[in-house]
């Protein structure tokens, strides 16, 4: 056997002991379960894989769906699916909201804004895996621009008595965005949804 045959073999190996005995077991257990549900359906597909591929289940969970296939193969653990840029769209669709929510009520609710700076930073960095371009561009440039001038409204001399505050105009400024920011996130414009399609499609079509 050549050397790089004794690799692809050794590299299944280490595939295959890194799923625990506990995980195969419940594995099975699912898999059973998942041919009952399929087996009550008017005209059964012979395969769970049929089904996955039929359904666009498969581009959703391809690493189950390739352990479903053949659980004794090798397949790629890193493999990404629709649904794991779904799951991390939505999660950073939830920390700009969060972080929004947090800014509005620091800002009109604390005598001290020391760390406003620093949390506009925060939002700045959650709204930009979003997209430089599409809905979210605009706040994303108007946070940019003001940024400066919000670290400045913020700095006070070592020695001053009173906390670091923002004047009136800035924080208007701060409760428009993130009232704007809010308002386009949960409205879920078309340019946000794209990730979700996958599984919006799966579940329009199988209401």
């Amino acid at each position: 056997m050549n050397e790089g045959v004794s690799r692809e073999f050794l590299s299944q190996d280490r595939c295959r002991k890194s799923l625990s005995p506990t995980f195969e077991s419940h594995a099975m257990v699912l898999i059973g379960k998942m041919r009952e549900a399929l087996n009550r359906l008017p005209q059964p597909p012979a395969f769970i894989q049929d089904y996955l591929q039929s359904t666009g289940l498969a581009g959703m969970f391809p690493r189950a769906a390739a352990y479903i296939a053949n659980p004794q193969t090798l397949y790629d653990m890193g493999q990404q699916g629709s649904m794991d840029e779904h799951f991390q769209h939505m999660a950073s669709l939830h920390l700009v909201s969060s972080m929004c929510r947090q800014l509005n009520s620091d800002v009109n609710n604390l005598a001290n804004h020391k760390y406003i700076a620093h949390q506009v930073a925060l939002l700045y960095q959650s709204v930009n895996p979003l997209g430089s371009r599409g809905p979210l561009a605009p706040h994303e440039k108007a946070i940019k621009q003001n940024f400066n001038n919000i670290k400045q409204a913020l700095t006070v001399p070592p020695d001053s008595v009173d906390p670091p505050r923002l004047p009136p105009d800035q924080a208007e400024w701060m409760n428009s965005l993130t009232g704007s920011l809010l308002t386009t996130v949960s409205g879920f414009p078309p340019e946000l949804r794209r990730p979700m399609q996958p599984i919006l499609s799966f579940l329009q079509n199988h209401q």
